[in-house]
């Protein structure tokens, strides 16, 4: 089964305030159990889970120089709209484009990191909608996990902070994952 597992960061500051980015992992590996301990090796002692925007620059240049050395795929979509787009708005436009390219590359099962009850009710619905009209398989799995207890998670939320940092002059960290991205652009 190939599964992705999935995170977004919604646009906060002047520079951002009309972006969302949703960014899908891909493990192209089967060692999976060896992936997860090398991202619980490094969130902090006192952390939940692995968070970038909680990261220091030192600490954000190990994370992508770790993820770096998994073997894995990116998809990133990364969508601009008018200033009043709601961010579920954003979502919902992100999700069609990225589950319907999931789906196209093979992808059986989709994680998405848990916003909580109702949040995780929405994507379900735009699910359910999207298998109707066509725009993914019946057979793609759905679900939601917490990101404290699924470190695989961990890694698209990073993408996405290094995605967010290119916005603001720091392609750095995105340049690290040169080779591995699929990116999507949604508007100007």
């Amino acid at each position: 089964m190939v599964t992705a597992y999935i995170d977004e960061s919604g646009g906060s500051g002047r520079e951002l305030q009309n972006v969302y980015i949703l960014a899908a992992t891909i493990p192209l590996t089967d060692q999976l159990s060896e992936c997860r301990s090398l991202l619980l090796e490094l969130k902090p002692a006192h952390a939940r889970k692995l968070h970038w925007y909680e990261a220091g620059e030192s600490d954000r240049t190990r994370i992508v120089e770790t993820i770096a050395r998994i073997e894995a795929m990116h998809v990133i979509v990364e969508s601009v709209e008018p200033p009043e787009t709601k961010d579920e708005r954003h979502r919902r436009l992100c999700m069609r484009l990225l589950l319907a390219r999931l789906d196209h590359m093979g992808v059986d099962a989709v994680v998405f990191e848990s916003r909580g009850l109702g949040s995780n009710h929405r994507d379900r619905t735009m699910v359910k909608t999207m298998r109707v009209d066509g725009t993914i398989s019946a057979d793609m799995e759905v679900t939601h996990r917490d990101g404290p207890f699924e470190p695989l998670l961990w890694i698209p939320d990073a993408v996405c902070g290094a995605v967010v940092d290119r916005r603001l002059g720091r392609s750095h960290y995105l340049a690290l994952l040169h080779g591995t991205i699929d990116w999507i652009t949604r508007g100007p």
